[in-house]
C-alpha cells in the first residue's frame, strides 16, 4: 500500500505537463512493463533478458545514523515481543 506523499509523488512524476489533472497512463504502463518484460520479446524468443536494476528512491538524509539504527533495533525488538 502507498503512502498518501508516494502517490502524490507518482502523480507528480507521470503529471501531464499542459494539464496537471492528468497522467501520462502509456508512460507509466511501460515503465511498470519494462520491469517484468521487453517489448520485441515476442519477435525474439530466445532473446536473454537484462537484470532489472530498480533506481534508488532512497534520499540519503534519511539514513539513520549508529545511535539512530540501535534505537530502531531496540524498538523493533520490543515489537516482537
Amino acid at each position: 500500500m502507498l503512502t498518501i506523499p508516494e502517490y502524490e509523488s507518482l502523480e507528480n512524476y507521470f503529471q501531464v505537463p499542459n494539464d496537471p489533472t492528468l497522467v501520462n497512463y502509456v508512460s507509466f504502463n511501460n515503465q511498470i512493463e519494462d520491469i517484468f518484460t521487453e517489448k520485441d520479446l515476442e519477435k525474439n524468443p530466445t532473446k536473454t533478458l537484462r537484470a532489472f536494476n530498480a533506481p534508488s528512491i532512497l534520499d540519503p538524509k534519511d539514513v539513520l545514523n549508529a545511535e539512530e539504527e540501535q534505537t530502531l533495533h531496540a524498538i523493533l525488538l520490543r515489537l516482537a515481543e
